[in-house]
């Protein structure tokens, strides 16, 4: 596998084409726009293809050397995923401050975790995870406002995924089968916030 935005992949024009011995070369790479790109004039003969998006793409090296004669590689079938959420896991949840608080994020390819509660108690999976210190007393409400998926909403207390106490829960509330849920917060209460998929949906 190979992530979308990162390293791709690396293609060696050597594994895929023969080139002819004893001349320069150049190589270049057809891929994601459908054209030939000029990528190197010298050896090593490789490229590495970023920022790209997930699916599943073919690539071709061609190698040409200064006679103009040319060496086209067969294609190689490159699968590009998205990368596991940074906040997939609890411990590595991310950290909210302040009293009107909006943030984004993916559950693409994120996972649940061993001893994980299921979140509003449905089945769930694909969570992600943020922390919130309460900067003061008073009714807090959190919702997954505009996801394009079916989101579970868990709110705790605790400071590892073996012994959280719920404070909140919701599936469906916020409409377009988004969550809300409200709780009374205490300041300097740190609650912790799950959001997942229903049925391991992913958005």
């Amino acid at each position: 596998n190979v992530r979308a935005g990162t390293l791709e992949r690396v293609l060696h024009v050597s594994d895929y084409a023969v080139l002819p011995a004893g001349v320069e070369h150049e190589m270049a790479v057809k891929g994601f726009g459908g054209c030939w790109a000029l990528v190197t004039t010298s050896g090593p003969y490789s490229v590495t293809l970023s920022n790209g998006v997930s699916g599943s793409f073919a690539y071709t090296a061609r190698a040409t050397d200064n006679e103009g004669l040319a060496t086209t590689s067969t294609p190689v079938n490159v699968f590009i995923t998205s990368p596991v959420p940074a906040n997939d896991i609890f411990e590595n949840r991310f950290l909210l401050g302040g009293v009107a608080v909006a943030t984004t994020g993916s559950n693409a390819r994120a996972t649940q975790e061993p001893g994980e509660p299921n979140h509003a108690d449905k089945p769930g999976g694909k969570s992600v995870w943020w922390s919130w210190t309460a900067p003061g007393s008073g009714q807090v409400t959190l919702a997954t406002t505009g996801s394009s998926f079916d989101t579970l909403l868990g709110v705790y207390t605790g400071s590892s995924i073996s012994n959280l106490t719920l404070v909140a829960s919701d599936d469906d509330s916020g409409g377009n089968s988004t969550s809300r849920a409200g709780f009374l917060a205490v300041v300097g209460g740190t609650y912790q916030i799950a959001v997942a998929g229903f049925s391991g949906g992913a958005g």
